[in-house]
């Protein structure tokens, strides 16, 4: 890809009430993003961190012309640990504001049994800037990505199968406010989560200033039979056999 080039800022985008049903904010399903970086610079999406223990995330800017590209300027890791502790991933290019995004998550046995991960990540300054572009159309639409999506990465991993999504939800803000109202990201729900994410928001949802972006999901508790349950199976199949002989 050509080296990164400034363009005139986009102009004109308006936001009404903060969660009214705002197209440029409705998450629509990438199942590929990019494997560099908007200068050109290629993304690493491993690095030297337990991958049992690890997944890989980003924030980019794209559009329908050119796909979604990473704002990390030269070789950088995008991989941080799931343990609660804010780890720096890639380095914006001057052009970005030159911040350094960071990203925290959580995890939450909820009464009713089911859990709750939540993956928060945050800047100084805005996470998807407007005026840029790649050799064509600008990249004004926003893209977050998780696993495999985000380049080819590791997806967030559980000792045990994610259960069916009841909830997930994704929430925009600048400065502490939501944009989006915390909407809903309907394709994940009543499926089984494999840990991967990859949502594009429409045209003008970059650069309006989205210094955080909360992701949270919601996941029943997966039922593990028992030794004793299988084996007491395995007799009523037998006993079943018999009768029918």
């Amino acid at each position: 890809m050509k080296t990164i080039v400034s363009s005139a800022l986009i102009a004109g985008v308006t936001l009404t009430v903060a969660g009214a049903a705002s197209a440029q904010l409705q998450p629509t399903r990438v199942q590929n993003a990019v494997t560099q970086n908007i200068d050109g610079s290629t993304i690493i999406p491993g690095g030297t961190e337990d991958p049992t223990g690890s997944y890989t995330t980003f924030a980019g800017v794209g559009n329908g012309v050119n796909g979604f590209f990473g704002l990390g300027s030269g070789v950088t890791d995008n991989t941080v640990v799931f343990d609660g502790i804010s780890e720096t991933i890639d380095t914006y290019i001057s052009l970005a504001g030159g911040i350094t995004p960071s990203v925290t998550e959580s995890f939450t046995v909820n009464a009713n049994g089911t859990q709750s991960i939540a993956i928060t990540m945050s800047a100084s300054g805005d996470l998807a800037p407007g005026g840029l572009s790649v050799g064509g159309p600008a990249l004004d639409q926003l893209g977050f990505f998780i696993g495999t999506p985000a380049g080819g990465g590791l997806p967030v991993q559980s000792t045990q199968p994610f259960g069916l999504v009841t909830a997930a939800n994704i929430d925009l803000l600048a400065n502490g406010a939501s944009l989006n109202g915390n909407g809903s990201i309907g394709f994940l729900v009543g499926t089984i989560w494999d840990g991967n994410l990859g949502i594009v928001f429409g045209a003008g949802s970059a650069g309006l200033g989205v210094n955080e972006i909360r992701f949270t999901i919601t996941v029943g508790k997966v039922a593990v039979p028992t030794p004793g349950a299988l084996a007491l199976f395995g007799l009523a199949g037998l006993a079943g056999v018999r009768r029918r002989r």
